[in-house]
């Protein structure tokens, strides 16, 4: 079960990761909060993040269907989740493919660009 962060705990895994100019792999997940991964294939992963909720139907190792409800969207990771507000609630998702960020090293436009052109309908849309 996912507990959320303290508002010290929060502010020392910030200020952590200031120091140290990077975001270990222990608190990058912390800060994505509540969260649910979907493996497509071997080599392809989604996350899901800052979920104020999982549903009760989304279980370690059960399938997944298209249009499946994972969750709800929240601010869990975040500061807000810390000091118990609702600003920003919004849905944190990425793709990873062979263990690496789909859109590392690019701008979050470009990021969405291509996220964007992978799920654009037949037509473009």
């Amino acid at each position: 079960d996912y507990v959320e962060m303290t508002p010290a705990e929060y502010d020392a895994a910030e200020e952590q990761t200031r120091l140290e100019h990077q975001t270990n792999d222990e608190l990058a997940d912390a800060f994505l909060g509540r969260q649910v991964r979907v493996e497509h294939s071997a080599t392809v992963t989604s996350v899901y993040a800052h979920l104020s909720d999982i549903a009760p139907a989304i279980v370690p190792g059960r399938t997944v269907f298209m249009r499946a409800t994972l969750g709800e969207v929240g601010v869990s990771g975040t500061s807000a989740g810390a000091y118990d507000t609702n600003d920003g609630v919004h849905l944190h998702f990425e793709i990873w493919v062979d263990g690496r960020y789909l859109g590392e090293g690019l701008s979050i436009d470009e990021t969405m660009r291509i996220y964007a052109a992978l799920f654009a309908g037949r037509n473009g849309e």
